[in-house]
């Protein structure tokens, strides 16, 4: 942040925006005090800002979708990189027993961290089969992959105590084992966040390629870029950054 001050750019931290409106104005709400423990009295809870800007560039990332299964909500269901994100930012293991229920790669990150967090992991993965990569870091952290297979039901009361799954078998699916867990955890893909450009009548649009929808080229002064815009890559996330900051200027 100290960097970028350095060279002129305003950092708004702890500040949402929650509309986008004509003439490039953007609707801002700053939470001033309402996170600090002991706020002074002199200062708002929060504050309203009406920004005016030629260019927005939306790098609102992308947020994990569920599966939709038989008593999904119970307590100890969770998606993969909310409990991903509880062990590296909080260092909260959230499981000893942890089955992730996947159909894509990126899942496999989340299970490799709990693993070596000391966790006994185990994933159900849809697909038929997987990169080799992610099967060597299965075997690497004594994961359990169970390919061609989807989560039935949680089962369980107060909290998951298990998962029933389903196995894809002739082309149909039959009821399969029952793993044991304290944890279960989803990963069904990921949605861009194109709300804000939606504000502005641009329809997202179906990428059947990358199973979301994408905020699609518009006449509106409003770019995505990341993972907003579909792309997964760190490294192309970042030459995306570069490229849409480069066009906005």
């Amino acid at each position: 942040i100290h960097e970028l001050e350095s060279v002129g750019v305003r950092v708004m931290t702890s500040t949402t925006a929650f509309g986008l409106y004509d003439g490039g104005v953007a609707g801002l709400l700053e939470r001033v005090s309402d996170h600090l423990a002991d706020p002074p009295s002199w200062l708002p809870r929060q504050r309203f800002w009406t920004l005016r800007a030629r260019c927005t560039i939306v790098a609102s990332g992308a947020l994990e979708r569920h599966i939709a299964f038989g008593d999904n909500d119970r307590p100890g269901v969770m998606t993969a990189n909310a409990a991903r994100t509880y062990l590296n930012r909080f260092g909260i293991q959230p499981g000893e027993n942890i089955v992730v229920a996947t159909n894509n790669d990126s899942a496999y990150i989340s299970a490799s961290s709990l693993a070596h967090s000391g966790a006994a992991v185990a994933i159900v993965d849809s697909r038929s089969s997987v990169p080799d990569a992610l099967r060597s870091l299965c075997e690497e952290d004594g994961i359990s992959l169970h390919l061609g297979a989807a989560p039935l039901k949680a089962l369980g009361t107060k909290a998951v105590s298990g998962l029933q799954t389903a196995q894809r078998q002739a082309g149909a699916w039959q009821l399969a084992d029952r793993l044991d867990c304290d944890l279960a955890l989803v990963s069904g893909g990921w949605s861009p966040v194109v709300n804000l450009l939606s504000h502005r009548g641009v329809k997202p649009v179906w990428n059947a390629e990358l199973a979301c929808f994408l905020a699609p080229a518009s006449e509106e002064p409003v770019l995505a870029t990341g993972s907003a815009a579909g792309i997964w890559d760190h490294d192309a996330c970042v030459d995306s950054g570069r490229a849409v900051a480069a066009e906005a200027m």
